[in-house]
């Protein structure tokens, strides 16, 4: 699913989480092929040198209520 900023042009501008969650109060609107606003919760599993950090202040832009990030562990 994209989390996008905008309603135009959205492909310009969107990031696509591994887990997002909408509470039926929230006030992101479903646009079929984006969601425009912020998650109430977005988890993002981050790969070994994955910046997920980097993804915080566009998280914060389209008002993401929690983030939360995970590293990903490879194991023999």
């Amino acid at each position: 699913m994209n989390v996008c900023d905008r309603t135009e042009a959205w492909q310009q501008n969107c990031r696509v989480p591994d887990v997002a969650v909408f509470l039926n109060n929230s006030s992101v609107v479903n646009c079929d092929a984006f969601w425009y606003g912020g998650p109430d919760l977005v988890v993002e599993i981050l790969s070994p040198g994955d910046q997920g950090r980097d993804k915080l202040p566009f998280y914060a832009q389209v008002k993401t209520n929690e983030f939360s990030s995970w590293t990903e562990i490879h194991g023999n």
